[in-house]
């Protein structure tokens, strides 16, 4: 057995006779903070931990990520779960945990009437763990008001899961799920009745766009959902186009994630167009895939007509000097913008100049990337001293990065 870190561990008993004591000044407790580095048998530790929060009345907040808790120690945890009726948020991120220690853990807070957020991403619960905290969930609706989860429960898993998604969630996280078309479409049925969910990632998920025909359905229907994060899924144009007719008739979807999802500037000319008649979305993150000059043309005619849109990030999406020089234009006459990223893009001193005279008309944009392109020293001062003019002429400030 690994030895001991002997400060470390002096520290950690300092901290657990501070919760035995119920110091109030002790709202918030992190266990990976007195562990030693590369530490693997963290026994010692839970097991004086749970005593000490049987009995304690003043941490609302327990950090157990990134910490080698496996199963044998999520269930030596799960003891405290059954005692303590305080803790609020509880999180459980990269703690190597598998489906038997889950559902221990899941099972403990059956009475407890005091947790509202449960983070648990990257631990493979399997098909067992999402149907235990599918369970979990129709049996505890009216303690839960927000979830946030990112387990490795699969396909089958978020159709048990999906079940049960309770009407008071706000925030849901199947990120790195290999959840597929089948298992979305689950998930997407029950946002058509869900009044409550705000926020919604599924980064990698393995989504085609016969999932992106689900999830644009319920967008239809639903007037709570303000984030959507749909980024390294292969969507396509087709994803794409089905998205951009959604958005017509959504008015509460205020940002939208598409990273590296093989769209082209058929794709992007769709979604521009929509959005001329969307004055909701404000945040669109669109880099990684080539919009083509057609695409970044459509969405300088959008900036044109000073849409509703605040952050438009276009980062490493094969923008050219032509578009540059369009964009600026638009950037001159745009008020509502507030973050431009053209960072990657093969743009030069020429392009700088156009948009460096674009910020001595435009006073609303509040940053501007333009890193790792084909800007000289010189280009780059020339954005600088825009930035510098803008701000103690007008008292305007901009971030510059470049």
């Amino acid at each position: 057995m690994e030895e001991d870190n002997e400060e470390e561990r002096q520290n950690f008993n300092t901290v657990i006779k501070r919760i035995k004591n119920n110091d109030e000044g002790l709202k918030d407790f992190d266990l990976n903070d007195y562990i030693p580095e590369k530490y693997d048998d963290i026994s010692n530790y839970v097991k004086d931990l749970v005593i000490s929060l049987q009995e304690n009345q003043t941490i609302t907040i327990l950090n157990l990520g990134y910490c080698a808790l496996k199963d044998e120690n999520a269930i030596l945890m799960a003891e405290a779960f059954t005692k303590n009726n305080v803790i609020e948020e509880l999180s459980l991120n990269h703690t190597n945990m598998g489906c038997n220690g889950f559902i221990a853990i899941i099972k403990s807070l059956k009475n407890n009437t005091s947790i509202k957020a449960l983070y648990a991403p990257c631990n493979s619960i399997g098909v067992e763990g999402a149907a235990c905290l599918a369970n979990f969930l129709i049996h505890n609706k009216e303690i839960l008001f927000q979830f946030v989860l990112s387990p490795l429960i699969g396909e089958d898993g978020a159709k048990h899961f999906s079940q049960y998604i309770p009407t008071t969630l706000e925030t849901l996280d199947l990120s790195y799920n290999p959840i597929g078309n089948d298992g979305i479409k689950v998930i997407a049925d029950s946002l058509c009745h869900n009044s409550s969910l705000k926020w919604l990632a599924l980064h990698d998920t393995n989504i085609t766009c016969i999932g992106i025909k689900y999830i644009a359905k319920s967008l239809s229907t639903n007037d709570k959902l303000q984030f959507l994060n749909l980024c390294n899924n292969k969507i396509g144009d087709e994803g794409l186009l089905l998205l951009a007719n959604a958005i017509t008739k959504n008015s509460a979807l205020e940002t939208l994630a598409l990273r590296r999802t093989g769209f082209t500037s058929e794709g992007v000319i769709s979604l521009a167009n929509s959005l001329q008649s969307n004055q909701t979305l404000k945040n669109l993150y669109m880099s990684h895939d080539v919009i083509g000059s057609s695409g970044a043309l459509a969405f300088v005619k959008l900036l044109g007509k000073n849409s509703g849109l605040e952050t438009l990030s276009l980062g490493y999406a094969g923008v050219a000097s032509i578009e540059i020089k369009a964009f600026a234009t638009a950037l001159s006459t745009n008020t509502i913008l507030k973050s431009f990223n053209l960072s990657g893009n093969p743009i030069g001193d020429e392009d700088a100049r156009h948009l460096a005279n674009a910020l001595s008309k435009n006073l609303t944009l509040e940053s501007l990337h333009a890193r790792d392109c084909a800007i000289s020293n010189y280009g780059k001062s020339l954005l600088l001293n825009a930035q510098f003019q803008r701000e103690h002429m007008f008292g305007k400030t901009i971030t510059i990065s470049c």
